[in-house]
């Protein structure tokens, strides 16, 4: 994965993604915190490690929230359109990676999770 991604290094306050952008990438977050907040309003927080996503990942749709840095951070940045070609190329990174995203899915749709 990591010769797909797009290394970023962010300031403390830079936004990442804008809410209502188009939106379809994917942030594995290297050093620092993350926040996304709707309407203004804090929903997650990021740290090292995690895998963040503020759109659709296989379509250009708008983000669902402002992803912005807590601290200053480093990323990897992966494009849909990259995570596509890479799953084709390494199947079982894909399904890993679909795993991965499913258990997150889940936890936000079941907070009991």
């Amino acid at each position: 994965m990591l010769a797909v991604g797009r290394h970023e290094r962010h300031a403390e306050g830079a936004v990442l993604v804008r809410e209502g952008s188009e939106a379809s990438r994917l942030y594995l977050i290297l050093r620092g915190e993350l926040a996304a907040r709707r309407a203004g309003v804090e929903i997650e927080r990021h740290v090292a490690g995690d895998l963040v996503d503020r759109g659709p990942l296989l379509e250009a749709l708008p983000a669902r929230a402002t992803l912005r840095a807590r601290t200053d951070a480093e990323v990897l940045v992966f494009s849909g359109k990259d995570l596509r070609r890479l799953c084709l190329r390494k199947p079982r990174l894909g399904v890993r990676l679909l795993a991965r995203l499913n258990r997150r899915l889940h936890g936000r749709v079941d907070p009991a999770a």
